[in-house]
């Protein structure tokens, strides 16, 4: 037997322990629906899938959670975002390596510091960075 077949009849079996009646029994009972009726048990049967929907994934969520846990994993290790890779820095403060700017969004306070200071934006380029990289940012900070 496929495990389609095995499933479907495992559905089947768990419906019709909820029903208290038989699949094909209730088949018979909507044969008797207008279509109209039909499309109103649809509905309900849309709206209790949605309201399910919630329910069962954060069930879901919890599973892998604990199996992640189990590994000595952390959800974040396995499901990793490929949309939103980390910008690499292209500023670092000399002061404290690990303080770093990738250039996008608002300026972290310790470049604001240094700003204020007398230094230049440019002072805190990341040595990392190409040439071309490096020749682009300085353009681009010319312009402001």
């Amino acid at each position: 037997m496929c495990a389609k077949l095995r499933k479907r009849i495992k559905i089947k079996r768990k419906v019709e322990s909820v029903m208290k009646i038989s699949v094909s029994e209730m088949i018979d009972a909507l044969g008797e629906l207008s279509l109209k009726e039909m499309g109103v048990l649809r509905d309900e049967l849309d709206s209790a899938m949605e309201a399910r929907r919630p329910i069962e994934k954060e069930k879901f969520k919890s599973q892998v959670e604990n199996m992640a846990k189990e590994l000595g994993l952390r959800l974040d290790e396995i499901f990793e975002d490929p949309r939103s890779p980390s910008a690499l820095p292209k500023f670092i403060n000399p002061a404290n390596p690990e303080q770093t700017w990738a250039g996008i969004g608002k300026r972290p306070h310790w470049l604001r510091q240094k700003l204020e200071n007398g230094h230049k934006v440019s002072d805190f380029l990341s040595e990392n960075l190409t040439d071309d990289d490096r020749l682009k940012i300085e353009a681009a900070l010319a312009k402001q």
